[in-house]
C-alpha cells in the first residue's frame, strides 16, 4: 500500500510554495491475529449495595486496545462477577486474579476433549474504585489473567490519572496491565513517581519516551490517536509522552512496546494460538490462589476435585508443596511447585510499590482418602485446609427441565448437605449445548441459590445448569436433569467515535467506532455490526470503519447490531460534509497535536515535563 502524507491539504493557510506539502511511503502490511479477551464487570459490595464498573469504562477499554494494540480486530466477551474484599468494597488483584485463573483452568481442563475457542484467550477483571483503589496485578509475565482498576480520572487520584482527557482511566490502566500477560515488563521512567521496580533492561529509549529520539532528528517516533479525548478526534502524540509500560503520565504504546506486541500477534496467526499438552486423565484437584510475600499470607481459592480431568500447563517443581493428608495428617502425596511472581502496581501519586505476590494454580492428581490440604513453602505451612471424611451431595431443583426463562437474571436454585457439617461452597456452571461444553458462571457461591446475570448466558433453546460443590476437599455435582429454554437477549450499541454531531469537508476522513455487546453472539458481535448514511447507504460493517466518501450534505449515519435471531439494536449520530473548508467550525472537529502541555520535550538525565 502506498500511504501519502498531506501538510495543509485543504490550503487554508497561506503558503508561497505549496509543491512539498506531500510525501509518499510504500508500506507492506502482515497478518495480526486478533485479540481475545474475556472481560469481567467486577462487582463488589458496600454499605448494603452493589458496585460495578460503568459502561464507559467497559467501552474505553476495548476501544484503547483496538487503537493502540497492533492486532486484526479486538474480540471481547463481555462477563459478570461479584468479589468483595474481607471487609466489604474492592477486593484485591491477587484475590481476583486467583478467581479468575481457577475459573480458566476448570474450562479448559473439562473442554479438552472438544474443540476449545477459548485457547490464547486472555481474562480482564475491571474494578471500580468508588469503594477503594484496587491496585492492579496480573498473575505472571507471561500469563492469561490480570485485573486492574477503573474510574474517573480526577484530581483526587494525582498527577499520574489527572493527564487522562476522557472519562475512564481504566482503558489505558488496563491496557498496562493486558500488556504484562503477553510477556511485556515494565519500562523504567524517569524519576519518581513513574519510576518503574522491574524495568526492562533493553528499553533503548530515555526516560521511558515513546520516541528513541527527539526531535528535530528524523528518527523521533510519534504516536497517533485515532480517539483522543472526549471529543474523539485524531490526534498525534508528541514524543514528551511515555511508554504505556511505564508508571508515568501520558501513556501510549513506544515504538519499542508496539513493535513487541506486533511480533506476538504475527506469531500467533502463523501458529494458529498452538496447541494443549495432552495429559493422563485423572481425578484431580484444582488449587488456585495467591501468596502475600510481603505479608505472610495466602489466599486459596474454594477447591474442586474434577473428575476425569487433564492437567493443561505442567507444573514446575519448587520450594513450595501441594500436600494431601489423611485425617490422621499421614502423608498422601506431595506435589512441588513454584509459584509465579508478580507485583502490585502502586497506588496513584506514591512511590511505594505495591506487595510482591506469588500466584499458583494447580490440577494435582487427587487420592482417595484425603481430608487434609496443606500449601507449604520454603519456611514451613502457610495454610491448611481440612475436611469431614464423606462427601456432600447437591441436587439442582430450578431450572432442571423444561422450563421456558427469559428476563436479566437466570435464578438457580439447589439443595445439599454434608454428614459431617463441614461449610459448604458452590460452583454454577451453564451449558448452551446440551452438556457439551460448560463455562462456570458463578463461583464461591455459599447459599444455596443464585441470579446470574444474563450478560453470562448465551441463549439457547437446549440449555443446562450444573452446581458443584466443595466442603473444602471433597467435590460432588448435579444438573437439570432436562434441557431448558433460554430466550434470545437484545444486544446493544452506542456509537464511540464520534462521540457528538461533527461538520467535516469533503474528501476529509472520519472514522466511526462503536461499542457493541450481545450475550448469544460474545465476541463475534463485531461481524454482526453495519453502518448505513442516510444519504449514502451501506458505509461499512464491524465495530470501527473510516470513509472519506461521504457525499456533501447533512448526513444521519446509523450503526446497527442484529444477531440474527430477532434481536436489534441501533444508535446514530449526524455528520455534515461542507464543500469549503471555510465552512468548518473551529477545533476540535479537525485534527489536532495534544496536548500543549507535552510539547516540552525531556531528553537529559531525570528531566520531566512541564505542565504549561
Amino acid at each position: 500500500m502506498t500511504l501519502t502524507a498531506v501538510v495543509n491539504p485543504l490550503h487554508v493557510l497561506p503558503e508561497s510554495d505549496s509543491t512539498n506539502n506531500e510525501r509518499f511511503v510504500s508500506v507492506n502490511f502482515q497478518p495480526v491475529a486478533a485479540l481475545d479477551l474475556v472481560l469481567y464487570d467486577i462487582g463488589y459490595e458496600a454499605g448494603g449495595r452493589f458496585f460495578y464498573p460503568r459502561e464507559v469504562d467497559r467501552a474505553n477499554l476495548k476501544n484503547w486496545l483496538q487503537r493502540a494494540y497492533p492486532v486484526a480486530a479486538v474480540h471481547v466477551t463481555e462477563r459478570r462477577e461479584i468479589i468483595s474484599g474481607p471487609s466489604g468494597g474492592a477486593p484485591s488483584c491477587g484475590v481476583v486474579d486467583a478467581r479468575l485463573e481457577a475459573k480458566r483452568i476448570q474450562e479448559h481442563s473439562e473442554n479438552l476433549a472438544t474443540e476449545n475457542p477459548l485457547r490464547g484467550t486472555h481474562y480482564y477483571g475491571l474494578v471500580h474504585d468508588i469503594h477503594g483503589f484496587m491496585r492492579g496485578c496480573s498473575v505472571d509475565i507471561p500469563s492469561f489473567v490480570a485485573s486492574g482498576p477503573t474510574g474517573t480520572p480526577d484530581a483526587a487520584l494525582g498527577a499520574l490519572f489527572g493527564w487522562d482527557p476522557d472519562e475512564s482511566y481504566g482503558d489505558w490502566y488496563g491496557g498496562h496491565e493486558l500488556g504484562h500477560t503477553w510477556g511485556r515488563r515494565h519500562v523504567v521512567g524517569p524519576v519518581p513517581p513513574c519510576q518503574a521496580v522491574d524495568g526492562a533492561a533493553a528499553f533503548p529509549n530515555p526516560n521511558g519516551s515513546i520516541s528513541p529520539q527527539a526531535p528535530p532528528n528524523r528518527a523521533a517516533v510519534y504516536g497517533f490517536d485515532s480517539c483522543y479525548g472526549t471529543n474523539c478526534g485524531f490526534s498525534i502524540l508528541n514524543t514528551g509522552w511515555r511508554d504505556t509500560m511505564t508508571y508515568c503520565p501520558w501513556q501510549w504504546p513506544s515504538d519499542f512496546t508496539y513493535s513487541g506486541l506486533f511480533d506476538i500477534f504475527r506469531a500467533a496467526a502463523a501458529s494458529g494460538g498452538g496447541a494443549l499438552q495432552a495429559t493422563p486423565r485423572v481425578d484431580r484437584l484444582l488449587l488456585s490462589g495467591v501468596i502475600d510475600f510481603d505479608a505472610g499470607t495466602v489466599h486459596v481459592e474454594p477447591m474442586f476435585v474434577l473428575p476425569d480431568a487433564e492437567d493443561i500447563e505442567p507444573r514446575v517443581p519448587g520450594n513450595y508443596s501441594v500436600v494431601l493428608r489423611s485425617a490422621a495428617l499421614a502423608e498422601l502425596a506431595r506435589y512441588a511447585f513454584t509459584p509465579s511472581e508478580s507485583l502490585e502496581d502502586p497506588v496513584p501519586g506514591t512511590t511505594e510499590p505495591g506487595h510482591s505476590l506469588g500466584f499458583f494454580s494447580e490440577l494435582v492428581p487427587y487420592v482417595d482418602g484425603t481430608a487434609v490440604v496443606d500449601i507449604e513453602g520454603p519456611d514451613g505451612l502457610l495454610d491448611r485446609v481440612s475436611a469431614g471424611s464423606r462427601t456432600p451431595t447437591v441436587r439442582v431443583t430450578a431450572p432442571n427441565g423444561g422450563e421456558h426463562l427469559s428476563g436479566d437474571t437466570l435464578d438457580v436454585s439447589w439443595t445439599a448437605s454434608d454428614a459431617d457439617g463441614d461449610p459448604l461452597v458452590f460452583n454454577v456452571q451453564y451449558s448452551a449445548d446440551d452438556g457439551a461444553r460448560w463455562e462456570v458462571v458463578a463461583q464461591a457461591v455459599t447459599q444455596n441459590h443464585v441470579a446470574i446475570d444474563r450478560v453470562n448466558l448465551a441463549a439457547s433453546t437446549r440449555a443446562r445448569v450444573r452446581v458443584w460443590v466443595s466442603d473444602g476437599i471433597h467435590t460432588a455435582w448435579d444438573e437439570s436433569d432436562v434441557a431448558f429454554e433460554l430466550t434470545n437477549a437484545t444486544p446493544s450499541v452506542a456509537i464511540a467515535a464520534p462521540v457528538q454531531d461533527l461538520t467535516v469537508a469533503t474528501g476529509q476522513t472520519v472514522q466511526f467506532s462503536a461499542d457493541a455487546s450481545d450475550a448469544d453472539l460474545g465476541g463475534k458481535v463485531a461481524e454482526h455490526v453495519e453502518w448505513r448514511s442516510s444519504r449514502d447507504g451501506l458505509l461499512g460493517t464491524g465495530t470501527t470503519i473510516s470513509t472519506g466518501a461521504l457525499s456533501q450534505g447533512t448526513h444521519t449515519v446509523t450503526v446497527q447490531v442484529d444477531d440474527g435471531t430477532g434481536g436489534v439494536a441501533t444508535d446514530s449520530v449526524r455528520v455534515t460534509v461542507v464543500g469549503d473548508a471555510s465552512q468548518l467550525p473551529p477545533l476540535p472537529d479537525a485534527l489536532r497535536v495534544a496536548p500543549a502541555a507535552m510539547l516540552v520535550q525531556s531528553f537529559g538525565s531525570g528531566a520531566r515535563d512541564t505542565p504549561g
